[in-house]
C-alpha cells in the first residue's frame, strides 16, 4: 500500500515503477495497449466512457502512445506448514 500511494497519476514514469516494487517484467503483471484497456474497462464491465477516469480516457485516446499496467500483488514469501502434498495442493 505504501508503494502504491507513492504513484502520482500523470507524474510517475513507467521507469520509476520497478523502484517502487511494481515490475512489469514479472509474471504477476499485464501490459495493456489502448485496445486492452478498452476491452478491460468498457462495455463488458458495464462502465460508460464518461464514467472513466479522465486520465484513462486520455490514455485510450492517445492510442499507440498509451500503455496500461495491471499488477496482481501476491505474497513473495510463505511459511511452510504441514506436509509436502498439502503444500503442493495449496492447503
Amino acid at each position: 500500500m505504501e508503494s502504491f500511494d507513492q504513484i502520482v497519476p500523470n507524474m510517475t514514469r513507467a521507469d520509476d515503477l520497478p523502484n517502487l516494487g511494481f515490475d512489469a517484467r514479472t509474471r504477476n503483471a499485464d501490459i495493456l495497449s489502448y485496445l486492452g484497456l478498452q476491452t478491460r474497462l468498457l462495455p463488458a464491465a458495464g462502465v460508460h466512457w464518461e464514467h472513466l477516469n479522465p486520465a484513462v480516457r486520455a490514455c485510450i485516446r492517445a492510442e499507440l502512445y498509451c500503455t496500461g499496467y495491471v499488477f496482481r500483488p501476491n505474497r513473495t514469501t510463505s511459511k511452510r506448514i504441514g506436509n509436502t502434498v498439502a503444500d503442493l495442493l495449496g492447503f
